[in-house]
C-alpha cells in the first residue's frame, strides 16, 4: 500500500496538463447514533438529525482527481427512547454536533468528460478528522 501511495505521489506532476476542471457539490442526509444508548440498527425517529456538508473536486486530469470536503452533523442518544426497562430507570442521553473536515485522491477507470462518459467507476483513499 505504501509503494502504491508512493507511486501514484510521484506519477502526479506528470499528469497535470490538460483538461483540469473543478467540481463543487452539496451534502444533504440524516445521521444517527447506535451505541450503548441506542442499541438498534436502526436509530429511533427521535434521536434522527440532519446532516449537510460541501465537497470541491478538482480534476488535474480525466483520471486523477483530489477531493476535499466539510461536513457538520449532529449524533445523540437517550435512555428514555429505549424500550429495555432497565435503560429507561439509567435515564442517560447525550448530544453532539461533528464537523469532519476530509482530503483524498480519486483514481477514475474512465476519463471523467461530460460528453463522452456520464459516469465512472472509480476507487478512492483518503483521510479524515472529527471535531
Amino acid at each position: 500500500m505504501k509503494k502504491f501511495l508512493l507511486f501514484a505521489l510521484m506519477s502526479l506532476p506528470l499528469s497535470l496538463s490538460a483538461q483540469n476542471h473543478h467540481e463543487i457539490g452539496l451534502v444533504a442526509g440524516v445521521s444517527g447514533y447506535r451505541g450503548d444508548l441506542a442499541q438498534n440498527w436502526f436509530p429511533h425517529p427521535k434521536a434522527v438529525f440532519p446532516t449537510g456538508g460541501i465537497q470541491y473536486k478538482y480534476f488535474t486530469n480525466p483520471h486523477v482527481g483530489f477531493r476535499f470536503g466539510v461536513n457538520v452533523l449532529q449524533i445523540g442518544g437517550a435512555d428514555s427512547l429505549s424500550e429495555v426497562q432497565s435503560d429507561v430507570a439509567r435515564n442517560l442521553s447525550f448530544s453532539n454536533r461533528l464537523v469532519e473536515l476530509q482530503a483524498g485522491i480519486e483514481l477514475n477507470l474512465l476519463p471523467v468528460d461530460i460528453y463522452r462518459f456520464k459516469f465512472t467507476p472509480y476507487a478512492f483513499a483518503g483521510i479524515a478528522a472529527v471535531h
